[in-house]
């Protein structure tokens, strides 16, 4: 028998937790309850409103808010998860407070100023899915907003959330375009709760290198010179300063795919492993780097990839909505102007 009051509307859901709530509380919980509260008052609070939001239920360690727009609800989220990162700059890591949010597209149920259904329980399992301090976005979120904000997203592809009796697409919000390549991906990695070096090397161990220097930028390549030469339909490679790069044991066979550029390989296992300019450099914009090929990379985990090169060869068959800057070689600049000094097209 239908409730009086009972009704339904579709509606944009973002479900927030605070990481590690019960732990904050027994180091110091009146502290911990302070900074929630200025943390609300200076930034979350004003976001919503600003976003147009309607704060459905508020609970110690979270929130849930209504939004009447996907954008809304994603720039939102955007601004509170930057905003905390600011503000958490200078902050001890014990009591730092870190956000996960989750955000669905969905009919709800309306019951006076509260919502319930299966659009409000998949945006709080989509904010379980988060690591702290980002934002993940169900699929029908993500064609909401696609094309219509400044931000990238990586597919996570489709997740069996619990309770929900169909798989949901999720996709990761790439908060690393707002901070520099430095601070996104750290010259050293995490292992085992201690700094490592970043290391790589081929599949055989004939040859290893070791990186002293920060990432400048990661993206997928589906170029068909790429795709012949890691025998895949679309590569990854991640971009470093040339005297950044130091090999530690053997050295790469190189092959010179093009007048200006030559790749590395094992010469033992074949390996696909370097990309760099043959010097002297065609143009400046062709010197003084090198592209190691990120699966080689022995946690390369923490460069993900932000844009798209070679879209004109891409496969047919390959989803490739992560990171929606998309670029063919022939709109290139920097590959034009380097096919041009010899005279000859870009393939």
């Amino acid at each position: 028998m239908a409730r009086e009051n009972t009704s339904r509307r579709l509606a944009a859901i973002l479900s927030a937790d605070v990481v590690g709530y019960s732990r904050l509380m027994g180091k110091d919980e009146a502290g911990t309850l302070s900074a929630l509260r200025n943390h609300r008052a200076e930034l979350i609070d004003p976001a919503i409103a600003e976003h147009s939001g309607r704060i459905v239920k508020l609970m110690g360690d979270g929130m849930l808010v209504e939004f009447a727009s996907a954008i809304d609800a994603v720039e939102c989220a955007v601004a509170i998860q930057q905003g905390m990162a600011v503000r958490n700059a200078k902050v001890p890591d014990e009591r730092m407070i870190l956000f996960r949010i989750g955000i669905n597209l969905g009919d709800v149920i309306i019951e006076g100023d509260d919502i319930f259904g299966d659009g409000v329980n998949i945006a709080a399992r989509l904010q379980e899915l988060a690591t702290p301090g980002a934002v993940i976005v169900s699929g029908t979120i993500f064609e909401q907003v696609d094309g219509k904000i400044d931000q990238s997203f990586a597919d996570l592809g489709n997740q069996q959330i619990k309770n929900i009796n169909k798989l949901v697409r999720t996709y990761s919000i790439d908060l690393a375009n707002e901070i520099s390549a430095g601070e996104q991906h750290p010259l050293l990695d995490m292992a085992g709760g201690g700094k490592v070096p970043v290391t790589g090397g081929c599949l055989c161990g004939a040859i290893r290198y070791r990186i002293s220097g920060s990432v400048l930028d990661t993206n997928f390549c589906h170029c068909r010179m790429c795709q012949k030469f890691c025998g895949a339909p679309v590569s990854v490679g991640s971009t470093y300063h040339a005297n950044a790069v130091h090999f530690t044991k053997g050295e790469p066979k190189y092959y010179r795919s093009s007048p200006f550029a030559e790749r590395g390989f094992c010469p033992n296992c074949g390996s696909s492993l370097t990309y760099r300019a043959v010097l002297p450099a065609v143009s400046p914009a062709w010197a003084d780097w090198i592209l190691i090929y990120t699966g080689c990379l022995d946690n390369p985990v923490p460069n993900v990839p932000t844009w798209h090169l070679g879209v004109e060869s891409q496969m047919p068959w390959l989803d490739i909505q992560h990171a929606r800057k998309r670029v063919r070689c022939q709109d290139s600049p920097d590959i034009v102007e380097a096919w041009a000094a010899f005279h000859l097209p870009v393939p």
